[in-house]
């Protein structure tokens, strides 16, 4: 019998409008910082194998909260294209994690699901 069905949520059940960098970059402008999207966009590729590899599940295992865990990838990833107020890191994270967390509109393009008889 099967019990469990898991997905890879990013690109299976939801797409995500534009580039992490473009994302980013647009937040962080709300906040006055001028970065452009490809420095952030090349940072948080390695930022992101680079929190995963070392706390794999966003965290789950090592008592990060997963807020915690993408705090931690954004702010890698800010320093890693040339931007080091941690202040202003703080609120761009915090805002990026609350708009991900709820349904923006125009943010995601949630993929057409199909009911499963299991």
């Amino acid at each position: 019998m099967l019990r469990l069905i898991t997905f890879d949520a990013c690109n299976t059940l939801f797409h995500v409008r534009g580039s992490p960098g473009e994302l980013y970059s647009n937040v962080a402008a709300r906040f006055g910082v001028n970065i452009k999207p490809k420095p952030l966009n090349d940072s948080f590729k390695h930022s992101f194998r680079e929190f995963y590899k070392t706390w794999p599940n966003f965290g789950a295992k090592s008592g990060k909260t997963a807020e915690k865990w993408w705090h931690g990838v954004v702010t890698q990833t800010f320093r890693s294209a040339g931007y080091h107020d941690e202040a202003t890191v703080a609120r761009i994270s915090s805002v990026l994690y609350r708009e991900f967390s709820t349904a923006s509109p125009g943010k995601f393009i949630l993929m057409c699901l199909t009911c499963w008889n299991i």
